[in-house]
């Protein structure tokens, strides 16, 4: 015996119609007759009289009726009780980062804090910074991992939300080769070269316009391609197209190979940066919490790896000493 019979018999019961006990069912009135026939051919009796505007029990079907109802209860209970002796689910750690960390930094800096964590299962969500505001303001994300710049902050109430620093990084004017050299050889000045940049409502867009207006040096660039994405500038570059302003964190391959160069005075035009960590001042969940912990304890372990901290140490030194404003301590 199929147990969706005694289902559809409970439900037939309950509703007296075929039409409306199939729909309750989910499935179509054939169907749903087709089933009750089975049940009956099983139990070798009619179990309902089919009159012209209801069904009725038959005297079969009311003695069936109480053992229908206590085998389905105990079905669902034992269903309930197997289930319990699974241990209870470990809600995972939500995490939105910015397209660029996510590519970058975002992995060996996990890999590390989860060393002595144990973090169990975590969503990463890849989004541009304003689609991490978005999640985290809407409850959908527990941490956001962001550049910030004083000029450009991120666009959540310090009153609920609460950050700590994480890392540094730094958005650098480089070109391929031969662009690089080109500008050299006109004494620093790129304004007559491609310049390749984020759109406006980018995040490293708003930094961007913000030095660009501010920096005595930086007058006469023109851009020739806008993308929201640091990743397609960077092929942009790669290939020769321009100059762009790309964060360090994503070309330090290309850096150390050469295959991009930073151009003219770069060392004033450097942009620092921080990779901030930002949460709810409300409280969390219990990995929640403990990541929290992990990500604000001491840095030695925190990043676990001799090479990030000395990549972090480099990185801010150098933003020390090749930009107008030191990065915030």
């Amino acid at each position: 015996m199929d147990l969706n019979w005694l289902a559809d018999f409970v439900a037939l019961t309950e509703s007296r119609s075929f039409s409306r006990a199939a729909a309750r069912r989910h499935i179509t009135q054939p169907a749903f007759s087709r089933r009750i026939r089975a049940l009956e051919q099983w139990t070798g009796a009619l179990l309902f009289e089919r009159g012209p505007r209801a069904v009725t029990l038959t005297e079969a079907g009311r003695r069936l009726l109480p053992w229908a109802e206590t085998l389905r209860r105990q079905v669902d209970e034992a269903r309930t009780d197997a289930r319990a002796a699974l241990p209870a689910p470990v809600e995972p750690l939500r995490i939105a980062a910015t397209h660029s960390l996510s590519l970058t930094f975002f992995s060996e800096w996990m890999v590390a804090i989860g060393g002595p964590l144990s973090l169990g299962p975590v969503q990463l969500a890849s989004e541009s910074l304003a689609g991490c505001e978005r999640l985290m303001g809407e409850g959908q994300a527990q941490f956001v991992l962001a550049h910030s710049h004083p000029a450009t902050p991120v666009r959540l109430d310090p009153a609920s939300f609460s950050s700590v620093l994480v890392g540094a990084d730094a958005l650098v004017p480089v070109a391929a080769p031969g662009i690089a050299a080109a500008i050299d050889r006109s004494g620093g000045d790129s304004s007559g070269h491609p310049f390749i940049t984020y759109s406006e409502d980018s995040s490293f867009g708003r930094v961007l316009a913000h030095h660009l207006t501010t920096s005595p040096t930086m007058t006469g660039l023109k851009p020739v391609f806008t993308s929201h994405h640091a990743g397609v500038l960077k092929v942009m570059a790669l290939g020769g197209q321009g100059v762009a302003w790309l964060p360090r964190s994503l070309i330090l391959a290309e850096l150390n190979r050469r295959d991009l160069v930073p151009v003219g005075d770069h060392a004033r035009r450097t942009i620092a940066l921080e990779i901030r960590l930002f949460r709810p001042t409300a409280q969390l969940c219990g990995v929640a919490e403990s990541f929290w912990i992990a990500a604000t304890a001491d840095f030695d372990w925190r990043l676990g790896s001799a090479r990030l901290v000395a990549n972090r140490s480099a990185w801010r030194h150098s933003q020390a000493r090749d930009t107008n404003h030191d990065p915030k301590s």
